[in-house]
């Protein structure tokens, strides 16, 4: 077996790993407060835009994707998943700036030991913007990353826009 096919391995049982774990009775525990006024604030289109205008503009971004989310149902698992989905998007991004900065063998440890954080898995099941606050903001580190080495007018622009989504998600 080639050192290619071991990390690609590898990789696909870290990111399999982080699914089992964000995914994991997601929909067991009782939605708490904080997750109530997630799903309370998105339910309505236009109550959504008035709530995040007056009263709490934090998270809008959030709330916009998790408004279209909850198209699908309103239920623990369904709320939660959206979080859990960009937790496990978060773990080969991590890889790649591992293996970007320093090696494979780096960036595989870099993505086991964020899937097995016991906060990143809290999060991940969590139904607000913190997993994906840290996806945008791990997005945005490798668009620099790619902006520095390659000087490509694209990656400057993704990293604009990952940082600014990132800003407006929490």
């Amino acid at each position: 077996m080639n050192e290619k096919t071991k990390i690609s391995l590898s990789l696909g049982t870290i990111i399999l790993i982080s699914i089992f774990l964000a995914f994991y009775q997601i929909g067991e525990k009782s939605i708490w407060v904080d997750e109530v006024c997630s799903i309370m604030i998105c339910r309505n289109w236009s109550n959504m835009w008035t709530l995040i205008i007056n009263m709490e503009p934090n998270m809008w971004f959030y709330y916009l994707l998790l408004h279209f989310w909850i198209k699908m149902g309103d239920s623990a698992l369904i709320v939660r998943s959206l979080s859990a989905v960009f937790s496990v998007a978060t773990v080969p991004v991590i890889f790649i700036i591992g293996r970007r900065l320093f090696d494979n063998r780096t960036g595989l440890i870099a993505a086991l030991l964020l899937t097995m954080n016991t906060f990143f898995i809290q999060y991940a099941q969590d139904a607000r913007s913190y997993s994906l606050l840290l996806f945008l903001s791990t997005l945005s580190s490798y668009f620099f990353l790619k902006g520095i080495a390659t000087g490509s007018l694209k990656y400057w622009i993704s990293y604009a826009v990952s940082s600014v989504l990132s800003i407006f998600s929490h």
